[in-house]
């Protein structure tokens, strides 16, 4: 089964991703910051990381938490949830895949950015 790891989004964000997995065999685990997603990723294998802007609990940067993980051998791959174009072009050009918005959660086209990734 494919394990995602959620990564800074806030509770309801995080309610809105569950769902939108729900129809996916996939086991969803969620990380509140940096240092509790390197832990896990250094216990565990994942095969995706959505990771939000900017972590709701302390204010961190998705983009460089992105820049830091495509440095790593044998990493994840990576969406930027953002609705933000500019942020999503920056979290591309250091290695994520293309990402979507919080507004597009509940669209096919965000599913299916999940499954290619």
């Amino acid at each position: 089964m494919p394990r995602i790891l959620d990564l800074g989004n806030c509770d309801a964000d995080h309610h809105s991703i569950h769902q939108m997995l729900a129809t996916l065999d996939v086991e969803l685990v969620r990380a509140h910051d940096a240092i509790q997603a390197k832990t896990l990723l250094a216990q565990e294998p994942f095969d995706l990381v959505l990771v939000n802007r900017i972590f709701d609990r302390n204010g961190d940067s998705g983009i460089e938490f992105i820049a830091q993980l495509r440095q790593q051998e044998e990493a994840p791959a990576a969406i930027l949830i953002s609705n933000l174009p500019d942020a999503q072009q920056q979290a591309e050009s250091v290695g994520a895949e293309p990402g979507f918005g919080k507004a597009q959660l509940a669209s096919p086209q965000s599913l299916e950015r999940i499954k290619s990734a």
